[in-house]
């Protein structure tokens, strides 16, 4: 019985790992080791750049989320949802 037989319910990426040699996963981690390194220091860079502006946003949906429970408590005494905001 061959290792690919014995469990199909691995998936195909636990089959492929198994099946590499210990140096060729050495060589891949190695590889992309850096490469989620640098994807981290990207993303750190693209929110620091935009680190305003989604505060900014983060603040204004907080509020609304919140102060949607006292406009929709007067709309339903009858007043309109414009003046109740």
């Amino acid at each position: 019985m061959t290792p690919l037989a014995q469990s199909p319910s691995r998936s195909w990426l636990t089959r492929w790992w198994q099946e590499l040699s210990p140096v060729s996963r050495t060589f891949l981690v190695l590889l992309i080791a850096p490469l989620l390194v640098l994807n981290v220091w990207a993303i750190a860079q693209i929110f620091e750049y935009f680190r305003e502006i989604l505060v900014a946003v983060l603040v204004a949906a907080l509020l609304a989320f919140l102060l949607s429970y006292p406009v929709g408590w007067l709309h339903r005494l009858r007043i309109r949802r414009g003046i109740a905001s």
